[in-house]
């Protein structure tokens, strides 16, 4: 039997964008401020991430509620599908410069 683990990483704020509520590319219509990142794996298979964060209200003020974006697929399936950037730059990959970061790889 294999043990699921988990980690969650901070984030500072404006470190990522604002983000759209969705799951697997799904997208709804709903955005939130990400605040922390989660990630669930099993012997070297990358389960889920999320990018959790307070919902962003009409008048950019922020809500109660918490929204994430998620990524998930079954261990069956080969794992969610990632690569991992190491830029210093917002330039190389599009993402949070002085940081490693997942970002998800076209299918």
């Amino acid at each position: 039997m294999s043990r699921n683990h988990d980690a969650r990483i901070d984030l500072e704020p404006n470190e990522l964008p604002d983000m759209i509520y969705g799951a697997n590319g799904q997208k709804f219509v709903q955005e939130f401020r990400p605040r922390y990142i989660t990630a669930t794996w099993s012997v070297r298979t990358l389960i889920e991430i999320r990018i959790w964060g307070p919902r962003v209200l009409q008048d950019g003020s922020l809500g109660k509620r918490w929204l994430d974006h998620r990524w998930t697929t079954p261990r069956a399936t080969g794992s969610v599908k990632y690569t991992v950037c190491h830029h210093r730059s917002p330039v190389g990959c599009g993402r949070v410069p002085s940081r490693t970061v997942l970002t998800r790889s076209p299918l």
